[in-house]
């Protein structure tokens, strides 16, 4: 087998001319496999004489003091090989609960934060091997991958190499004890809650038994799928200078014209190169979010800025004829690793010495609910082709929130004044918003709210009916909540049922301090009222809550405005910070049954 890996690094040039590399060492059959194999490789008089090997082992504290022992033998096995180690600590199941993660998922997290902590850049060497990208070659046609995921795992994907990719787990385990490699047996490995388990003990056998050579067949195809691949990528390398202008670690700028006259096939491969590019390699994007980006492209290429907030923190900006891609740096929540590299004595290894935050990008795996609507109050209700009817006097801004991404969560730019705005809202300003917070809207809180000192708190508050309208204690505004009916609802159900966010857009005419939410668990009166200490509320997108608090000092608004936003409660949590965060639980979906809309209105002078 050395020969044969030996091989292999060489074809796809896996190992660099010198330096680390980071041997991810798990302690099954499979990593030991690679670790030996590299261990004959790498070294002074080796094959690969300047590559140094650095092995790391996460303890991710699943299977108690089973997780502990297993430490223990990898240090013990790694520690006879005379190679260096570092073994890392981190409690997954209380990752899993911080992040709002599967447990599979939540390991597989911190694995790689850990890794990448240890490896700070260099290579890092994982055991996937031939029956890995069989699992995972399945794993994404069942979550509905396009091409890129149907090709598998590459030999490289950024920093991260392997050599074992053409290996089977039969062959590793030959290995193992051809050279007297005893490997740490992980239970959890058989556990039917993990998916990926289910895939190798229920799926793979039910297939094999329709087709004894499925595993070939579906390797086989992903090497006729990664040559196609392969001549598109070659295609947007060379049509990347000229959509792409300007190109930063945060931040890539495109054409947008150039963008637009290439095959759609070619414009959603690049899209992905650059949301990859930003994301750590991995591009968050889905057909959904392709399709907001491309109504984006076919909006007027005028001097308004619109904007959409996608997963991973990737916003995309559109004024003129330029669409910038950036990626925000949000903190997400994580727990320290406990890492130690001392080579001293092995409970030590295992128990960790020092401490290192690993903080890693976010999850946007937004929740759905069922929809049901209460009964509801007195008042009227949108019909087709009827307008809210907002007031003379106030700046406008769009709706948040559509097909699961944070679309919308910041005040809109707008020409007009605070009183200079007349007619119908306008439809195009759908899931678009701008950078920052508007001037007229912050004039409104200065001017236009009453006497207090700066930073008091508002302790009133006011029931809104569902439908209704209210003026807001202690502020500028009057709120406004209504329901969709008839036909109008009927054909937002359809937009809805299909995924046609454009078309959802359009029939839900909006203006800049509108939202459209499921009314699912809305009860027949909202409590409206501005900030109090504590307040939270689940921004879109995201899978946990966030201070109000956080969010304000987010967009900068300045401490005497915080007092005049209004806040839109259900009977349960925060729904709307007005103008900045729509919550994620009260999203439009496909499966929303009734639609409310909510507003706020500048009181008249």
């Amino acid at each position: 087998m050395l020969d044969t890996i030996a091989a292999y690094i060489d074809r796809h040039s896996l190992l660099p001319s010198g330096g680390k590399v980071i041997v991810a060492v798990s302690g099954g059959a499979d990593s030991l496999c690679l670790l030996h194999l590299l261990h004959q490789l790498c070294g002074p008089g080796k094959r690969y004489a300047r590559v140094q090997l650095h092995a790391a082992h996460l303890n991710h504290q699943l299977r108690g003091e089973a997780s502990a022992r297993d430490a223990v033998a990898v240090a013990s096995i790694v520690e006879s090989w005379g190679l260096p180690l570092t073994i890392g600590k981190i409690d997954v199941p209380a990752l899993a609960k911080a992040e709002h993660r599967s447990l599979e998922d939540a390991a597989r997290i911190a694995r790689y934060r850990f890794l990448r902590e240890v490896a700070q850049g260099q290579p890092i060497a994982v055991a996937h091997h031939a029956d890995d990208q069989v699992e995972t070659l399945l794993l994404h046609w069942l979550r509905g991958s396009g091409l890129p995921g149907m090709v598998g795992m590459l030999p490289r994907q950024q920093d991260i190499i392997r050599p074992l990719l053409e290996v089977s787990h039969e062959q590793t385990t030959a290995y193992c004890q051809e050279h007297d490699i005893v490997p740490v047996e992980d239970l959890s490995n058989a556990d039917a809650a993990f998916l990926r388990n289910r895939i190798r003990h229920q799926l793979l056998p039910l297939m094999e038994s329709i087709n004894p050579g499925f595993r070939d067949t579906l390797l086989r195809n992903a090497g006729v799928l990664r040559t196609d691949l392969d001549y598109i990528e070659t295609q947007v390398d060379a049509c990347w200078p000229q959509v792409v202008t300007k190109e930063q670690d945060e931040a890539i700028t495109l054409n947008a014209q150039a963008l637009i006259e290439l095959p759609l096939a070619l414009q959603r491969h690049l899209l992905r190169r650059v949301a990859a590019r930003l994301c750590q390699g991995q591009s968050p994007l889905e057909i959904r979010h392709y399709a907001l980006i491309e109504d984006l492209l076919h909006r007027p290429a005028d001097r308004q800025e619109r904007t959409l907030h996608l997963p991973q923190n990737l916003r995309v900006t559109r004024i003129l004829n330029n669409l910038t891609f950036e990626r925000l740096s949000t903190p997400e929540p994580s727990l320290p690793v406990k890492m130690d590299t001392s080579g001293e004595s092995l409970p030590r290894h295992c128990k960790g010495g020092g401490g290192a935050d690993v903080v890693g990008g976010p999850l946007r795996s937004p929740n759905r609910h069922q929809p049901k609507l209460g009964s509801q109050a007195g008042g009227r209700a949108i019909r087709r082709g009827e307008s809210s009817g907002e007031r003379k006097g106030g700046p406008l801004w769009s709706p948040a929130g559509w097909g699961g991404d944070r679309v919308s969560p910041r005040y809109q730019r707008d020409q007009q004044d605070a009183g200079d705005h007349k007619g119908p809202p306008n439809p195009t300003s759908a899931a678009l918003a701008p950078t920052d917070v508007d001037e007229p809207f912050l004039r409104l809180m200065r001017i236009g709210g009453p006497s207090r000192s700066p930073g008091s708190p508002v302790v009133s508050e006011a029931s809104l009916p569902l439908p209704g309208e209210l003026a807001i204690p202690g502020t500028p505004w009057i709120a406004r909540a209504e329901l969709l009916i008839g036909a109008l609802m009927e054909e937002v159900k359809t937009a809805l049922r299909s995924a046609n966010w454009p078309e959802v857009w359009r029939l839900l005419a909006n203006s800049r301090y509108v939202v459209y939410v499921d009314a699912q668990n809305l009860d027949t009166c909202l409590q409206v009222r501005t900030r109090r200490p504590g307040d939270r509320i689940q921004p879109l997108g995201m899978t946990h809550e966030k201070k109000v608090q956080d969010i304000l000092v987010d967009y900068h608004i300045a401490r005497p405005e915080r007092e005049f936003i209004p806040l839109f409660f259900s009977a349960s949590h925060c729904i709307w910070l007005a103008g900045l965060c729509l919550d994620e639980r009260v999203r439009l979906t496909g499966d929303t049954e009734h639609v409310a809309r909510l507003s706020i209105i500048p009181k008249a002078p």
